[in-house]
């Protein structure tokens, strides 16, 4: 699945413009776009928050408190996983601008955090206790 955001959108150069878009898919030529991949956090999360508010809803129908409060966990799991794929998806793009040494070191670790997402949280929250300590010694 592709996502296209309004900031993504950039203006075309001053010369007129043809019938399509750069990449000839057919699309009027106002703007050209960058167009990102959503990554797979952000897929399962959007599906996880939908599930959840509908958990949520017929909870509220029905009176079950229980499918209610699942709901509610559904909703907020989804959110996180939507936010941490936000956060993939912004580091990716700025792996395309890192200098070509270091690219690839770089995407290795966004492989291994899109593959291990709890365990990257994880080491990240860990590295933020340690480096908050080390400042409050100062």
């Amino acid at each position: 699945m592709l996502i296209l955001e309004s900031s993504d959108l950039d203006p075309l150069p001053q010369e007129p413009p043809g019938p399509t878009c750069a990449s000839g898919a057919g699309l009027p030529a106002l703007f050209t776009a960058r167009i990102f991949p959503m990554t797979d956090q952000r897929i399962q999360g959007a599906a996880t928050e939908l599930e959840g508010k509908v958990q949520n809803g017929l909870g509220r129908l029905t009176g079950d408190s229980k499918l209610q409060l699942d709901g509610k966990i559904n909703e907020v799991k989804g959110k996180a996983l939507d936010a941490y794929g936000r956060v993939i998806d912004g580091l990716d793009g700025l792996v395309e601008k890192a200098p070509a040494q270091y690219q690839g070191k770089a995407r290795e670790g966004l492989d291994f955090a899109r593959r291990k997402p709890l365990l990257t949280t994880g080491i990240v929250a860990g590295l933020a206790v340690l480096l908050g300590g080390l400042a409050r010694r100062r």
